[in-house]
């Protein structure tokens, strides 16, 4: 599966596995999942995620965003 052991077990306690159950051994409770429930996981890449596009400022933040770029490179109206 790829994922870290205690990841797993946060998945379980937080029911992502419908038809995981926890059962105590001599070493300790351990998770059984069921194959029915791994069909359909999808591992994610590591680290965060690219962020989404987002459309261009309009309006008065435009307006505002384009006064402080001219301010920043000394281009500003005086």
């Amino acid at each position: 599966m790829g994922a870290a052991i205690p990841t797993v077990t946060l998945w379980c306690r937080d029911r992502r596995f419908p038809n995981a159950r926890q059962e105590d051994t001599p070493r300790g409770p351990v998770w059984y999942i069921p194959e029915t429930d791994l069909e359909g996981v999808e591992m994610r890449g590591r680290g965060r995620p690219p962020k989404q596009a987002t459309p261009p400022a309009s309006g008065s933040n435009a307006a505002l965003t384009a006064a402080t770029k001219a301010k920043k490179n000394g281009n500003s109206k005086k």
